[in-house]
C-alpha cells in the first residue's frame, strides 16, 4: 500500500506543479489578451508619404476606353472632362483591416459628380472660411436633401470643390460589398477596390494628397504568441487528463487492495480464533497479541505495510494450536515428557 501511497504523492506533486504552470500561462494569457485589445484599439494613419508596408493606399485612374470622357452640356458655360479614379486599398498584413476612413484633399478646382461603394463625407469651404458638411450616398440621393453647394448638369450631379476642400470616403459596410473588413494577405484577397468619378476642365484631378486612417483586428490565437497558447492550453489539458486518469487508477486498485486486505485479516482472524479456540484459556488471545504488536511496530515507526504484515504474522503466532491435542492443552498438571513433546511442536 505504501506504494500507492508514494504514487498518489507524486500525482499530487505533478498536478500542483501543473496547476501552478497553468496559473502562469493564465496570467500571460490575460496580458496578451489585453495587448491584443490594444493592438486593435490602435489607430494608424497611411498618407503618400509613409513607408507604410501593412496596408498601401493607391488612387489612380482606371484607364479604360470608357473609362473617361468629355461633357459639354455642363450649364457651367465651360466643357468639362470626367475621368473614373480608383481607390485600390491593399492589406499587406497577416490580420484584418477592420476600420478605415480615407480622406481626400482638392488641390485644384474640380467636380465630384458619383462613386461607390460607400458613402463621401464632403467638406466645402466658402470666401469666408465658412464650413459646410454632408455625408452623401452619391448612388442614392435626394437633391431636395442635399443641403451642401452643388449643381445639376442634365442627369448629372455636380458638386463643386475648390482648393481647401476634403472629401471622407467611408467604406460600405455590409458582408458582400469586400471592404469592411479588408482580409489579411494570408486569406490571398487581401484588397478593396472602391471608385469615384470627377470632372474638370482638363480631366485630369489631382487626388494624390490623401490620408488614410484605419484599425487593424488581430485574434488572441493569432501569430506565434496564439500558437504558443493553443499548444500550451492542449498540453495542461492533456498533462491533467493523464495525471487524473493515474489517480483513478491507484484509487480503484487502493481499494481492491484494501478489500483483499480486510478478506485476508478475516481469514486469518477464522484461523487464529480456531485455534484460540482450542484452549479455554486463550479466547481472543491471538486478537490480543496482535493488536498489542501493530502497536508496537507504529511506535517502532515502521511503514503501514509492515506494520499490517506484523499484524497478521502475530494473528498466526499461535496456530499451532491446532495440531495439540485437547487433553494436553487444557492439562492443569505436569505434562509428561510425551506430551511436552508434542506442546513443543506447537510453534
Amino acid at each position: 500500500m505504501n506504494r500507492v501511497d508514494n504514487v498518489k504523492k507524486v500525482i499530487r506533486n505533478l498536478t500542483f506543479a501543473v496547476l501552478a504552470i497553468a496559473s502562469v500561462i493564465l496570467v500571460l494569457f490575460v496580458i496578451h489578451i489585453v495587448q491584443v485589445g490594444q493592438y486593435n484599439e490602435e489607430w494608424r494613419t497611411v498618407t503618400p508619404h509613409t513607408s507604410a508596408t501593412q496596408v498601401v493606399v493607391d488612387i489612380h485612374p482606371r484607364g479604360g476606353a470608357t473609362d473617361s470622357w468629355a461633357k459639354t452640356e455642363t450649364g457651367l458655360g465651360i466643357t468639362l472632362n470626367a475621368k473614373i479614379y480608383e481607390m485600390a486599398i491593399t492589406n499587406n498584413s497577416h490580420t484584418l483591416v477592420e476600420d478605415w476612413v480615407l480622406r481626400m484633399n482638392i488641390n485644384e478646382a474640380c467636380y465630384l459628380n458619383n462613386g461607390w461603394c460607400g458613402t463621401f463625407e464632403i467638406h466645402q469651404f466658402d470666401e469666408n472660411g465658412k464650413e459646410s458638411t454632408q455625408t452623401v450616398d452619391l448612388r442614392n440621393f435626394d437633391y431636395n436633401a442635399l443641403k451642401i453647394k452643388y449643381h445639376q448638369a442634365g442627369q448629372d450631379l455636380l458638386i463643386p470643390l475648390n482648393v481647401g476642400d476634403y472629401i471622407i470616403y467611408h467604406p460600405d459596410a455590409s458582408g458582400d460589398s469586400g471592404e469592411v473588413p479588408i482580409k489579411g494577405s494570408k486569406e490571398l484577397s487581401g484588397a478593396a477596390v472602391c471608385g469615384v468619378i470627377m470632372y474638370s476642365r482638363t480631366g485630369d484631378t489631382d487626388l494624390s494628397d490623401f490620408e488614410m486612417s484605419y484599425r487593424l483586428h488581430m485574434s488572441v490565437w493569432d501569430g506565434n504568441k496564439g500558437t504558443f497558447f493553443i499548444v500550451a492550453a492542449l498540453a495542461i489539458a492533456l498533462s491533467l487528463i493523464i495525471l487524473g486518469t493515474i489517480f483513478l487508477v491507484s484509487v480503484r486498485f487502493e481499494e481492491r487492495m484494501v478489500t483483499l486486505g480486510k478478506t485476508v485479516e478475516d481469514a486469518l482472524k477464522i484461523c487464529s480464533s480456531i485455534a484460540d479456540s482450542r484452549d479455554y484459556h486463550s479466547k481472543g488471545h491471538s486478537e490480543r497479541v496482535a493488536a498489542y504488536s501493530r502497536m508496537i511496530a507504529e511506535k517502532l515507526g515502521m511503514e503501514k505495510n509492515d506494520c499490517d504484515i506484523v499484524y497478521n504474522a502475530a494473528l498466526l503466532h499461535n496456530i499451532g494450536n491446532y495440531s495439540v491435542s485437547e487433553q494436553t492443552l487444557r492439562k492443569n498438571g505436569k505434562l509428561t515428557s510425551g506430551e511436552y513433546a508434542e506442546v513443543k511442536n506447537h510453534t
